[in-house]
């Protein structure tokens, strides 16, 4: 069922449009209203292939309601949920990752994930308070997208949408060395992308710390 007790947490927008000007400098015989598809396909592209969007969701549980409907209210399809956590007095216990089999959590409830939006929560008792986290992608309709796509991925998108615009056939600006450059960059770009985002923004090679010897 579809609930009015779950919050969503609200993240900064911006227009699509703003990934417009550069491109049709460059794109000058393609309709500046075409370029709308092209960079949410691009997007829609990073946001999959690299949970790089994601969402919070706060479920305050009604009794005897054991399952409960995600819907982003942004224009954002749910890609994959990431975990579950449930708060308590002494703060939230450890995310679990939710799979579509019962998970046990360290709360003792067990929770999983029915596609595609459905969260089910055995603990069906009122007043209780869960944190879902989850990846996002956005509608082909959407007018706005997350601002972290503009002032982090810019770069990113644009190489999606150019790598899709230099292999189109029989146009001025057709070119294969121009796809096969950006589309290397572009799948370069989401990889490094999802690896940022699993490990919190941190850059740089991991290394593993030695045991120290006595």
């Amino acid at each position: 069922m579809s609930s009015p007790n779950i919050v969503y947490e609200a993240y900064p927008k911006v227009s699509v449009q703003e990934f417009i000007p550069e491109l049709s400098f460059e794109f000058t015989d393609m309709p500046e209203n075409a370029f709308a598809h092209f960079i949410l396909k691009a997007i829609n592209n990073i946001a999959r292939r690299g949970n790089v969007l994601r969402r919070t969701a706060t479920i305050h549980t009604q009794d005897c309601v054991d399952n409960y409907r995600l819907e982003p209210q942004d224009c954002m399809d749910i890609v994959a949920v990431m975990g579950i956590c449930k708060r308590d007095n002494c703060g939230c216990s450890p995310i679990t990752r939710l799979t579509g089999q019962p998970c046990c959590l360290p709360c003792g409830s067990f929770s999983w994930f029915e596609k595609p939006n459905i969260i089910h929560i055995s603990d069906a008792r009122c007043g209780n308070c869960y944190d879902v986290k989850f990846s996002v992608a956005p509608t082909y309709d959407a007018c706005e997208v997350d601002e972290i796509l503009l002032t982090q991925y810019y770069d990113l998108v644009m190489d999606g949408v150019r790598a899709d615009l230099y292999g189109m056939g029989n146009k001025p600006w057709s070119s294969l060395q121009r796809l096969e450059y950006h589309k290397q960059q572009f799948d370069k770009g989401i990889r490094k992308a999802a690896i940022e985002t699993l490990t919190g923004g941190q850059r740089g090679a991991l290394k593993a710390r030695r045991p120290r010897m006595f």
